[in-house]
């Protein structure tokens, strides 16, 4: 992870944990300097599939989600599917794309945690960052043309964003080179700037925890997303609870006590 790389694999016989695919592999942040302090952090959605705010607006069931903490940024990437045809058929294949950033911290960004949950309608994450601060953030998809959407616009899944691609019959996807290429490399051609099948993520912070002005180490949901814990530096566990208005608040903490016998 220190080259600033993430690779993803997977696994289609789940009674052998020895047989892993690269599935994706994409690039978070640039490499560290050597000597420099560093912190990387994955997390993924543990939801079984997006909530129903993102199938709406055309993401697929089976889509993967992760939130990636590098450095001092953190960030959400999704899955979007890719539909490769060639003389021989037709495959599909995930790739991941650069759903929205969490924006907002001032130093290295510890842990990072998903919320289950997310019948609500968005997703909540939450990052532990070394400037004290645990900050809370909601993830939305907001409609394509602007309109809030109506209780009967959720009757109906839509079908899911497809890219299609076209291979040659050696199955290897038709791209520009020589002189093509190098134009294509200069328009910056890299899988940011394409951004056919991506759907739009919107993310707002929308609580900064100080967790007693020491860097935090850890975050933590409870299996409805309505609690969270948080660790750092003074060994304290900070329980914070998430009220019925959508504000967090601090509702416990706990601390080792010391005992003279």
């Amino acid at each position: 992870m220190r080259s600033g790389l993430v690779n993803v694999y997977e696994n289609e016989e789940a009674e052998n944990v020895d047989s892993w695919t690269e599935m994706d592999s994409f690039k978070v942040c640039e490499k560290p300097p050597r000597g420099d302090e560093t912190s990387f952090k994955i997390a993924f959605d543990p939801n079984l599939e997006p909530c129903y705010a993102a199938l709406r607006q055309g993401v697929p069931r089976d889509s993967l989600a992760l939130v990636v903490a590098s450095m001092n940024k953190a960030a959400i990437w999704r899955t979007k599917q890719v539909e490769h045809t060639n003389t021989l058929g037709s495959s599909s294949t995930k790739e991941f794309y650069l759903a929205t950033e969490l924006k907002g911290h001032r130093g290295l960004v510890r842990d990072v945690a998903w919320a289950p949950g997310n019948i609500r309608g968005f997703d909540i994450i939450a990052t532990a960052c070394k400037d004290g601060f645990v900050r809370v953030f909601e993830v939305r998809t907001p409609p394509a043309n602007g309109k809030e959407l109506r209780s009967k616009d959720y009757t109906k899944i839509p079908d899911p964003v497809v890219v299609h691609t076209q291979k040659g019959q050696n199955g290897i996807v038709n791209s520009p080179s020589g002189i093509g290429a190098e134009i294509a490399s200069a328009r910056g051609g890299s899988r940011r700037e394409n951004r056919e099948g991506e759907v739009t993520h919107t993310s707002k912070e929308v609580a900064k925890l100080e967790a007693n002005r020491t860097p935090v180490w850890k975050v933590g949901f409870d299996s409805d997303g309505l609690l969270l814990g948080s660790t750092g530096d003074d060994g304290k566990l900070m329980i914070w609870r998430r009220q019925p208005d959508g504000n967090w608040c601090k509702s416990s903490e706990l601390a080792m006590a010391r005992q003279t016998v």
